[in-house]
Formats: C-alpha cells, sequence, structure tokens
C-alpha cells in the first residue's frame, strides 16, 4: 500500500484538487467581483502550481521614466529669457531716447546761439553812438576810453559769438536720425559769417582806440626855455633826447590799418624831422639867440598841432565805415536769429 509520503506526486495532486474547491468556493461566496484586492492577498496561498510546471513569464518592457529636469538648467532658461528682455528693454529705450538726445542736445545749441547773437544785437547801438567820439581830438585817452564803454560790451559780444560759432556740432551714434542737428548747420555756418564780420570790425575798432592812444604818448615836449645858461642847456638837451626815445617806442607801437597808413607815415617823418630840429634849438639856445629858439619852438608846436588836426580826417572815415558795417552787421544778425530754430 502505497501512502502519501510514499508517492509524492499524489500528494501533490491531492493538495491541487483542494486548492481548486478552496478557489470554487470563494469564487461563489463573493460578493465583489471587481474588488480591488488581489486574489493571492484573499486567500493568502501560495501559488498554485509547482516550481517545475511554471512557465517563465516575457520581461515586461520597462517603462522610460521622464529624467527630472536640473535646477541649473531652469535657471539657465529663465536667465536667458530675463537677457532677452532686459536686451528687448535697452533697444527699444535706445531707439526712443537717442531721437529725443539729439533733439533735447539740438534745443540747447540752438538756444546758446540765440543767445550769443542777442548779446551781439544789443551792442551795435551803442557802438554806433561811441564812433561820434572817435574823431574827437580834445578827448584825452582816458576821456576816450571813458566815452567809448560800449566797445568793451561789444567786444565781449563779439569774443561770445565767435567761441559759439566754433563750437562742434553735437554728434549722434550712426545710424541713428540726427535731422534735429542737421538743422543746425546752416545756422552754424551763418554764424561763422557774422562772427568773422564782426571780429574784422571789433579789431580794426581796436586798433583805432589804440593808435589814438599809443600817438598821445608821442612826442610829449619838455619845457622849451628860449634862453638857458650853458649847465642848463644840457639838462634841456636830456629831456629832448629823452622825449625823442619815448615818441620813438610810442611810435613803434601804433597799429597799421588802411585808414591810418598816411598819417602813420606823417608821424615817422615828423619823429625824424626833430632829430635835426633839436640839434638847431640846442645850437641857438647855446648861443643865446632868443628869437631863432623862439621861432623853433614855435615850429615844432605848429608841426605838432598839425599831425594832431590830420588824425581828425582818417578816424572820421574809419567812423563812417565802421557804421556802415554795423548797420549790415545788425541785418545779419536779425536774420541769423530768424534761421535758429525754436524748441517744439
Amino acid at each position: 500500500m502505497v501512502t502519501d509520503t510514499d508517492d509524492p506526486g499524489a500528494g501533490q495532486a491531492l493538495s491541487l484538487l483542494e486548492r481548486m474547491e478552496q478557489l470554487d468556493r470563494f469564487r461563489a461566496d463573493s460578493a465583489t467581483p471587481n474588488s480591488s484586492r488581489s486574489l493571492r492577498a484573499d486567500l493568502d496561498v501560495e501559488p498554485i502550481l509547482p516550481e517545475s510546471w511554471r512557465t517563465e513569464s516575457r520581461p515586461q518592457r520597462r517603462r522610460r521614466r521622464r529624467r527630472p529636469r536640473r535646477a541649473w538648467a531652469r535657471k539657465a532658461r529663465w536667465g536667458v529669457l530675463a537677457a532677452l528682455a532686459a536686451g528687448g528693454a535697452v533697444t527699444a529705450s535706445v531707439l526712443i531716447g537717442v531721437p529725443r538726445y539729439a533733439e533735447s542736445v539740438a534745443d540747447e545749441r540752438a538756444a546758446e546761439y540765440r543767445v550769443a547773437l542777442n548779446e551781439l544785437g544789443s551792442a551795435i547801438p551803442g557802438m554806433a553812438l561811441a564812433l561820434d567820439d572817435l574823431g574827437d581830438a580834445e578827448l584825452t585817452g582816458e576821456q576816450l576810453a571813458e566815452r567809448l564803454g560800449p566797445y568793451g560790451r561789444f567786444r565781449a559780444a563779439t569774443v561770445g559769438l565767435s567761441g559759439t560759432a566754433r563750437e562742434s556740432l553735437p554728434e549722434v551714434p550712426p545710424l541713428f536720425p540726427d535731422n534735429a542737428i542737421d538743422e543746425l548747420t546752416p545756422v552754424r555756418e551763418r554764424l561763422a559769417l557774422v562772427a568773422g564780420r564782426s571780429d574784422v570790425l571789433s579789431g580794426r575798432l581796436t586798433k583805432l582806440v589804440g593808435y589814438r592812444s599809443s600817438f598821445e604818448d608821442a612826442f610829449v615836449l619838455p619845457d622849451l626855455p628860449l634862453t638857458a645858461a650853458s649847465s642848463d642847456v644840457n639838462d634841456v638837451s636830456l629831456a629832448l633826447a629823452e622825449m625823442l626815445a619815448d615818441s620813438f617806442e610810442a611810435i613803434s607801437d601804433l597799429p597799421t590799418d588802411p585808414f591810418l597808413d598816411e598819417h602813420r607815415a606823417a608821424v615817422q617823418e615828423t619823429l625824424d624831422w626833430f632829430r635835426t630840429w633839436e640839434i638847431d634849438y640846442l645850437e641857438e639856445l647855446r648861443m643865446g639867440n632868443r628869437s631863432a629858439a623862439s621861432a623853433l619852438v614855435n615850429q615844432a608846436r605848429s608841426r605838432l598841432d598839425r599831425l594832431q588836426t590830420d588824425l581828425g580826417p582818417p578816424v572820421a572815415e574809419f567812423a563812417d565805415w565802421a557804421r556802415t558795417e554795423l548797420a549790415g552787421l545788425e541785418r545779419d544778425v536779425a536774420a541769423a536769429l530768424i534761421l535758429v530754430p525754436h524748441a517744439d
């Protein structure tokens, strides 16, 4: 008689039948066929098939897991987006700001042009009135300087306009509109012409005033006695020598100008004449010839008076020319002011 222990296969078959019956009972008694619990967990049994009967299951395809983004990658992405946004903002601000900057700079430069022109224009009327005093031979150098106060203002306005006209126009980056600055080009050119004309007039006025001042320092005669002792004659000789030296220095400083060249030649001729006159006068003084000494003194003073009078006509001609130039300059200033654009 074969027992269960003697036949292992029979025991496994019997165990299998029992397990199948148990499975049928479970199915019949189950109230929830769609229960989420697994059969193996509910039965709490080991697999019913022997190890030798099981077939090797096919390996399931592994589901590819999505790799999580790294933190640095996310930061880099946001950094790029932020950089693009910032670049776009900068570009937009440049595209908008550069034209506005050009207009602002152009308005400031136009205001400087306007101020410089108005300064010169307001100095012209006073300068025209001051020209009447240039030919007054009775005015001393100090008196003439006081009367020519408007000349100082005119000269300062001329220098200011010249400096403004020489300044280069503002620059903007390439490929950006610079229409507002381009509009200043003809204005700057007109300013240069006005400044040049004013500078010529101012320069010649400076020469004329300097001529009057230097001429007054020439031929300042010392005391000329008609009789003198032998010892006093030497003192008179030294005084005349000093006068001629001062006159030579003053004449060397006389400015040159077409209106004054003829008078300047007469001054130089008078200086040469005085060198001969000095010898004759001292000789008559030593000899005690009073009448001859008196005649020589009168001759010297008469020559200097005539030289002073001869300065009047060229100064008057100069004043007429200067008035004409001032009138033309005033028109030029008005025309230049029309060209200066006004800020919107």
